[in-house]
């Protein structure tokens, strides 16, 4: 007996790998003061170290995102057992193209106000590289 592909399950668990992947890239709920205590050491500042530690900040964040959809595209799959496989693979391209549009434009925002956002914060702390 042949039964229907679950189309919403299906691409769901795509969506988990996808996002488990991007997860773990990074660190998901860094503050960026936190960032900036990593990259700050007791002789220097590494600026390196701080864009490093964003980006991986933000790909952790949007690979939760897209782990949290493909769970809700699995959970939705018990009660829509056939949905169509084109209704599955819009969520799923829609979702995943939502993440990446955020990623590019908060890593585009973060990346030009970097500097501010240091002189910010060391006036704040009194944490002035030596």
């Amino acid at each position: 007996m042949m039964t229907g592909i679950n189309w919403l399950s299906a691409l769901g668990a795509v969506l988990d790998i996808d996002g488990a992947a991007w997860l773990a890239k990074a660190l998901a709920f860094s503050r960026t003061h936190e960032l900036f205590d990593q990259a700050t050491s007791r002789w220097d500042f590494s600026n390196t170290i701080l864009t490093s530690l964003e980006h991986q900040r933000l790909d952790a964040r949007c690979g939760l995102g897209v782990l949290a959809a493909g769970f809700l595209m699995q959970l939705l799959a018990h009660f829509c057992p056939h949905t169509a496989a084109w209704i599955a693979g819009t969520i799923s391209m829609l979702t995943f193209l939502v993440a990446l549009v955020y990623y590019r434009r908060v890593k585009v925002r973060e990346d030009a106000t970097r500097g501010n956002r240091v002189g910010t914060y060391i006036l704040q702390t009194g944490k002035i590289p030596q």
